[in-house]
């Protein structure tokens, strides 16, 4: 089955990658992924360089933010809170276009209450993870939204364990609720982890910030909360 998906994430996990976006049709969310228990995705399946390439012999293209991909997909297998979720096919995607700025107003999600279930953060970050035990409360793992600032902290974290790691996390007011949670974009972690530790302004008076929020597996006991795309448009 073919779908035609507005890409809002293409984030960083363990294994590959995170892809998902919007049905151009209905404006639903789709999360493609593969049969690997990590149900990651890796480059090759995403490549959109053309029909011809095999991505064995050369360099795979993979989609950017807000490119309209079309993809095949397979089977339907939402599963609790990810039920977004469809087994990717083996067609090679395609890039139909880019969603024009005007059209986003289309796409962002209309909520009430905040980001999921709040109230509860690790280390240093802000209304990032959720307890399993609150797991009930959860029908989704998909938002976007627009927020009027978006601050990068570039920190170092894992010192006190002996494996010092620098990280990024984004901070952020939405509904005048307060989050700081991790960016898994890979395009703005390339952009801040070469900086120095410390705050960052990521704000353009004549551009607007979009943000693709995504829910992971649990955890240790919670489910985490991601920044999956960072977008100005």
């Amino acid at each position: 089955m073919k779908k035609t998906i507005v890409c809002f994430a293409n984030s960083r996990k363990i294994g590959g990658k995170c892809f998902a976006g919007k049905d151009i049709k209905n404006k639903q969310w789709i999360r493609p992924i593969s049969k690997r228990h990590d149900e990651s995705l890796i480059d090759k399946e995403e490549c959109i360089r053309g029909s011809n390439c095999t991505c064995y012999i050369c360099d795979p293209i993979i989609p950017n933010l807000l490119d309209v991909i079309e993809i095949d997909i397979d089977e339907y297998v939402g599963d609790y809170h990810q039920v977004e979720n469809y087994i990717i096919g083996e067609c090679k995607w395609r890039k139909i276009g880019v969603l024009k700025k005007e059209f986003i107003n289309n796409y962002l999600d209309t909520l009430n209450g905040g980001l999921w279930v709040n109230g509860y953060g690790a280390w240093n970050r802000k209304n990032d993870r959720i307890p399993i035990e609150q797991s009930s409360k959860i029908k989704d793992s998909l938002r976007l939204i627009e927020v009027r600032e978006l601050k990068i902290i570039v920190t170092t974290e894992g010192a006190d364990f002996g494996n010092p790691r620098k990280k990024i996390n984004g901070a952020f007011k939405y509904q005048n609720i307060d989050y700081i949670i991790p960016i898994t974009d890979p395009v703005i972690e390339q952009q801040y982890l070469i900086l120095n530790e410390g705050t960052y302004w990521l704000q353009n008076e004549r551009k607007r910030i979009i943000l693709s929020l995504s829910m992971g597996k649990e955890y240790k006991g919670y489910i985490y909360k991601f920044l999956a795309g960072v977008m100005l448009i």
